[in-house]
């Protein structure tokens, strides 16, 4: 395992921990309109993966379209 990350349930947000040798872990956190990088190149939208998740059914910005 190379990379770990934690994702919010409150807020965008994703916590990265990336191993590096001797078992040595980086650590960085990702916010909104921020991509999150992995050793291996793929790289994940933040934005993309939280799109909609914090509305709730009758929420008012769901009924403006």
């Amino acid at each position: 395992m190379t990379d770990y990350l934690l994702v919010s349930q409150s807020k965008v947000q994703v916590e990265h921990y990336r191993r590096r040798e001797a078992n040595h872990w980086d650590y960085s956190t990702c916010g909104p309109g921020e991509r999150v990088v992995l050793t291996n190149g793929a790289e994940l939208d933040l934005d993309a993966i939280f799109d909609g998740v914090f509305a709730l059914a009758g929420d008012w910005s769901l009924n403006k379209r």
